[in-house]
């Protein structure tokens, strides 16, 4: 980023370390000149429409990541959501978030930005258990999707249609860690087996345990869950250095 950023035609004032985390492992140089590149090319479109094109053109985090979004997950549709409706996304979101936060996974931003079918993300940045997993890990990130969900619980009492993907990821999950305990084989050689994979939900004991833990988590944080969800509200996107100016 640093490289691509540097051009002559480019103000740029963000911690460049910010988004670089940002970044999925897998992707190359080629990805990120594509983004700064692209996020370049709107602000000129949108300065020459304004008549006020002047260089060099301010670029920001947020608009990099809009980007990258767009690029990996989808454009930004319009809400058909109310702002009721909004702010049970933001919550839910937000549940993801805290959760990362205690098991200190490093999520940089928080969205109810709609994309594709999804109304919202909490964006996990790359993390050293993508490479290696543990069994640590696995429970980790299945207390990760359940967030969400629980949070609507503790909430509204309930979950959302919106939970469905959640649960089938944290089952998935389940999955992968049953395997690794039984076999004691690598995870990461194994998520290409997934055929191969028993056929197994989490015994309730289990998910209980989970769900009693990440309860605990969310309920930690109190008012200042709904001081987050009124500022996500409004932004749609929020850096979560923002949000830890409320938690801390």
């Amino acid at each position: 980023f640093s490289h691509f950023l540097s051009r002559g035609s480019i103000s740029y004032e963000d911690n460049v370390k910010d988004i670089a985390l940002m970044v999925p492992h897998h992707e190359t140089g080629a990805f990120i000149e594509q983004v700064v590149s692209q996020t370049l090319n709107r602000k000129v479109a949108a300065k020459i429409k304004e008549e006020n094109l002047a260089y060099p053109i301010k670029i920001n985090n947020r608009e990099l990541l809009f980007t990258m979004n767009s690029l990996l997950i989808g454009n930004v549709v319009p809400t058909m959501l109310d702002n009721e409706q909004k702010k049970r996304v933001a919550l839910h979101e937000l549940g993801h978030y805290l959760v990362a936060r205690e098991l200190k996974y490093p999520v940089s931003f928080v969205s109810i930005e709609s994309r594709g079918e999804s109304h919202g993300q909490a964006i996990i940045a790359p993390h050293e258990s993508d490479v290696i997993t543990t069994e640590k890990d696995l429970e980790n990130k299945i207390k990760i999707f359940m967030g969400g969900y629980i949070a609507e619980k503790i909430f509204y009492g309930g979950c959302s249609v919106g939970d469905i993907g959640d649960l089938q990821n944290m089952h998935m999950l389940y999955r992968y860690l049953h395997v690794l305990q039984q076999r004691g084989e690598d995870t990461n050689y194994l998520l290409g087996k997934r055929a191969d994979f028993p056929k197994i939900d989490m015994p309730k004991e289990v998910l209980q345990k989970y769900e009693n833990e990440v309860e605990g988590i969310l309920k930690k944080y109190g008012k200042n869950i709904e001081n987050c969800i009124k500022i996500l509200t409004v932004n749609g996107m929020v850096h979560t250095s923002e949000l830890e100016k409320i938690l801390d």
